[in-house]
């Protein structure tokens, strides 16, 4: 069972939540404002290197591993394949179910939008060492699960 911590202060920095949630929201407009040239945002970028990475790979599973309803899921998967930058495939075990994969297009977009979120993220964390930056992520992999 886990302790509450009932002398940490009450205000919003001593806040966990609040606290990721701002840092999470200054690096991801940093890196909206870079990928506005290519036409694409950080949960476009998210979803085509969840692609990348476990493709060929169903809507399903991209939902649960990014945690987004499936609604929005199927709009987001729809505008980047009228882009021309995934392709559903039909899958060879259940024809009921498609494989998405990036098209060339979609990776050589995806190789300049990276870019440009490495280099955000950096801007955002220049005030952290590189050991700071490397706990960090660490830290964020276990709280996320990932």
């Amino acid at each position: 069972m886990t302790s509450i911590d009932e002398n940490r202060n009450m205000t919003l920095n001593s806040s966990f939540g609040f606290m990721l949630a701002k840092a999470a929201q200054k690096i991801a407009d940093i890196a909206q404002e870079s990928l506005a040239p290519l036409q694409l945002n950080t949960r476009q970028v998210g979803l085509l290197m969840t692609i990348k990475q476990y493709g060929p790979i169903t809507q399903t599973k991209i939902s649960k591993l990014l945690r987004i309803d499936r609604t929005t899921m199927v709009a987001l998967i729809d505008d980047l394949e009228n882009r021309g930058l995934v392709v559903r495939m039909e899958s060879s075990q259940d024809r009921r179910v498609n494989n998405l994969t990036l098209t060339a297009k979609g990776n050589d977009i995806l190789d300049l939008a990276w870019k440009k979120v490495l280099e955000s993220e950096e801007k955002g964390l220049r005030n952290l060492s590189t050991s700071e930056k490397q706990s960090l992520i660490k830290m964020l992999e276990k709280i996320t699960g990932y």
